[in-house]
This record gives C-alpha cells, sequence and structure tokens, in this order.
C-alpha cells in the first residue's frame, strides 16, 4: 500500500509528479498550492510569486509551524534576534494585514488555507456567480495584493508592468 494523492488531484495537475527522497528512501508527492498553480499559468510574474511564498513562509510560520530551510535547518528552534520565531511571523502577517485590503487579504488567506480555484475563491469572497467572471476578478485581486506585498517588502526595483 502506498500513499498519494487521489486520481481527481492527479488530473486536475494539483501534485508535481512523483520524487524520491534520499533521506527516508520513498517516493513522496510535493502537492502545488494556488500560488504555485498560477505562476505555473503565467498569472504571476515572478516577483509576486516571490512575494507569494514569503507570505506563506510567514503564515506557516505564524501557525507555529517550522518554516526553516535547508540551508538554515539545525537540530533546534532558534530565536530570532531575540523573537521567538512564531511571534517573528505573526508579526509580519500583522504587518501583511495592515498594507493589503479586507476582500483581497481575505482572498489570499483562503489560498493560504488550501483553496486551489480562482472560480471558487472568487464565488466565495467576491460573490460573483459566473465562474469565468468570478475567476478573472479574484486573479485580479490576487495580483494586486502581490504588487502590494512586492512593494511592501521590496522585492522589485520597479513597479510591475500590467
Amino acid at each position: 500500500m502506498t500513499i498519494s494523492p487521489t486520481i481527481e488531484r492527479l488530473n486536475h495537475g494539483f501534485v508535481l509528479p512523483p520524487q524520491y527522497d534520499q533521506k527516508t528512501k520513498r517516493r513522496y508527492h510535493r502537492g502545488l498550492d494556488l500560488f504555485d498553480l498560477s505562476y505555473n499559468r503565467g498569472d504571476l510574474d515572478q516577483a509576486q510569486y516571490t512575494a507569494a511564498l514569503k507570505l506563506r513562509k510567514h503564515y506557516e510560520g505564524s501557525l507555529g509551524r517550522d518554516v526553516r530551510t535547508v540551508e538554515d535547518f539545525t537540530n533546534e528552534l532558534r530565536d530570532l534576534d531575540g523573537v521567538p520565531a512564531q511571534t517573528y511571523h505573526s508579526d509580519k502577517i500583522v504587518e501583511v494585514r495592515k498594507a493589503i485590503r479586507g476582500e483581497t487579504w481575505r482572498l489570499l488567506e483562503k489560498a493560504l488555507d488550501g483553496c486551489e480555484r480562482l472560480d471558487k475563491l472568487g464565488q466565495f469572497i467576491l460573490k460573483i456567480t459566473n465562474a469565468k467572471k468570478a475567476r478573472h476578478y479574484a486573479r485580479r485581486e490576487m495580483q494586486q495584493g502581490m504588487d502590494q506585498l512586492v512593494k511592501l517588502w521590496g522585492l522589485a526595483l520597479h513597479p510591475p508592468t500590467r
């Protein structure tokens, strides 16, 4: 018996093809979230995607998860400049929450919680019944939110073109 994603998730492209982990000596599937899928479709540019990855790291860190990368991984969790890691990430989320307006933040938060489809987000958050319009407006809101994060965190030297 193996643990793998459902056939539906594989067919919709929500996971990467199986890879082999040298440490645990087993295959694994890495799931793609909305930000990964949007970047792969061309809905997000490189700076916006970098902001999305940073947002995801702070969001998961604020929940108390270990978000260290392989390069900074040690056997102990250390405080960041005297501040506990979870508090540091929570402060960053508060900073983001102040910079991004209501609907856009709600949309990004739902995406961070695991929603993988822009049309569903548009229908739920923006209250648009037409799936095509919901996807369009949700994509626009996500891009605007990422543009604000790019500006907030100084991830690009020039404003995104659109």
